[in-house]
């Protein structure tokens, strides 16, 4: 593969600085609140999701022939995380951790193989009903995971059992903790509605009622304060059973971020008239993968959300990524007491949008028009990925996926056109 050195910085122009500089602004408004949802989702401290999106992003924009992926946490990606951390140690602990220092660097190692091993042309074998119900199995995992958060009700387990739970024991809802949930879905929908940074609104929202309310005098929890300071670097835990056990998930994942991160960039480079190497763009996210491992970070991915958000606020280069990475750093350097007053309940509801707009309602509805298998395929995966788990439901889609290819080559559907 020919490398190639910051292409996207060859004869930038200083006339799209402001342009990058503002389209960096709307794009750090939503990465904050997500990233902080999607360290929840793994299992680690909030602060980690920050970590994700410091030197990661400069690293891939350095890297990558796109002009205009965004790059950070992601929703898809942090749950193959938990999972495979969970394999290795209970979350919370410090061997946990250490497990998924290990499993982004071997994901990122991976990934960098695959790019010298120009093995770009796999994004092409995940078919698109597939990745449809994958990435709504995810969401409605999300969702219902969430559900005893948002009603105040204490749980434990996989997300079936944390809602088999809440549903036995509706008595135990705490009203106050159910209530600031509802009003902070409903200014995000409104927010979204009007195109704003609607998770960024709905955090400020659901801060601004609870201190000023003082609801923590009724039972509502907050968040603990973030450490200030930028993370330090930190070794994996190279034992020779945590590798063997993490290979397979981080394979998992690679193939993930290259489904993803591929079709985020393709849409992107084919809106704009833009050429791209995929092989280079996957050996960007292998870099940026080892880069967020060794910062205390996780696995990032390709964000659709932030890189339309990039779009849509004038974004032209990679520089976007950068100023991102820049004002989060400013962040963790000089804001982090203010997360000290969100209440946990806001970040339920974060994660909780998170998962429904993974559910791609106009996607599943055009699969379900245009060809009834494929549809079928698109709900194994989603009911697969919700109860099995990642893995189990990705496997068993494909599996069934290949068997129906494998039916149309060997049963073609033949029409007769004229008659001789």
């Amino acid at each position: 593969m020919k490398l190639q050195f910051a292409p996207n910085f060859q004869g930038y122009q200083k006339k799209h600085l402001k342009d990058d500089l503002l389209a960096s602004l709307v794009v750090t408004a939503i990465a904050i609140p997500e990233s902080l949802g999607f360290a929840a989702i793994v299992g680690l401290p909030l602060v980690t999701g920050l970590y994700c999106a410091l030197l990661a992003p400069i690293v891939f924009a350095i890297l990558t022939s796109s002009r205009r992926v965004i790059v950070g946490a992601d929703s898809a990606t942090a749950t193959l995380v938990a999972a495979g951390g969970s394999l290795v140690a209970v979350a919370g602990t410090a061997a946990y951790q250490s497990a998924i220092v290990t499993l982004g660097l071997l994901t990122g190692v991976t990934l960098i193989v695959m790019a010298f091993s120009k093995f770009g042309f796999l994004a092409n074998f995940i078919s698109k009903p597939v990745l449809v119900g994958f990435f709504a199995g995810i969401g409605l995992q999300l969702i219902i995971g969430k559900i005893p958060e948002l009603l105040g009700i204490e749980a434990s387990g996989t997300a079936v059992e944390k809602l088999i739970h809440a549903l036995g024991n509706l008595s135990q809802i705490h009203w106050a903790t159910a209530l600031l949930a509802l009003s902070i879905i409903l200014v995000i929908y409104l927010a979204e509605r009007f195109r704003a940074p609607a998770m960024l609104i709905g955090l400020v929202f659901g801060t601004i009622i609870a201190s000023w309310l003082h609801l923590g005098w009724v039972g509502i929890k907050f968040a603990p304060e973030l450490p200030a300071g930028l993370p330090h670097f930190v070794m994996p835990d190279l034992n020779p059973y945590t590798i063997v056990t993490l290979i397979p998930i981080a394979v998992s994942i690679a193939l993930v971020i290259i489904a993803q991160g591929a079709s985020v960039s393709r849409e992107m480079a084919a809106e704009h008239d833009e050429t791209i190497n995929l092989d280079q763009d996957i050996l960007a996210f292998g870099a940026a993968n080892v880069a967020s491992a060794v910062t205390q970070g996780f696995a990032i991915n390709g964000s659709p959300p932030r890189s339309l958000a990039a779009e849509k606020a004038r974004g032209r280069s990679q520089m976007v990524n950068i100023f991102m990475a820049i004002l989060i750093g400013l962040t963790l350097l000089f804001a982090t007491n203010l997360f000290a007053h969100i209440p946990q309940v806001a970040l339920a509801v974060i994660v909780f949008m998170i998962g429904w707009h993974l559910i791609r309602f106009d996607k599943l509805k055009q699969i379900y028009k245009t060809r009834r298998t494929e549809f079928f395929i698109a709900l194994v995966a989603l009911i697969g990925v919700a109860l099995l788990g990642v893995r189990q439901g990705v496997l068993i889609a494909v599996i069934v996926a290949l068997m129906e290819r494998l039916y149309r080559q060997y049963q073609p559907t033949d029409q007769i056109l004229l008659r001789d």
